[in-house]
């Protein structure tokens, strides 16, 4: 399932740079070719930022090719790796629980406040 998150995720940056480049170019020569821009492009390339980066780190970590420095690491044993692959993994899942909670109390403040952003989308914050 991983896998095809990370080919999702592949397709999602290469709408992203057509999206992009349309719109670079609409506000380059949208007058003389007619090119309307869209005026929120920095909102919506930052909401596909993160779900595109979201689906391939899934399919970094299934497949092992997670950016992490390796200077002793080759050199442990296997039992020593595996026990570091596992602080690391423990490490990990208590950072993302308090990250978690925090941005879940976040949620739910802007839903209580009907907080939007502040560009013509005015799209609702409890969303992204």
């Amino acid at each position: 399932m991983s896998v095809a998150f990370g080919y999702l995720a592949g397709a999602v940056y290469i709408v992203l740079a057509f999206f992009i480049t349309y719109d670079a170019l609409a506000r380059k020569w949208g007058a003389t070719l007619g090119l309307p821009t869209t005026q929120v492009t920095d909102e919506i390339s930052g909401y596909m930022l993160a779900l595109a980066a979201t689906w391939g780190l899934a399919d970094a970590l299934r497949s092992g090719s997670h950016v992490r420095i390796d200077v002793v690491f080759p050199y442990l044993s296997a039992r020593l790796r595996a026990a570091a692959d596992f602080l690391a993994m423990m490490l990990m899942a208590a950072f993302a629980a308090v990250v978690s909670w925090k941005i879940w109390a976040l949620v739910a403040f802007s839903w209580q406040s009907d907080l939007r952003s502040s560009t013509y989308l005015l799209f609702p914050l409890y969303v992204p």
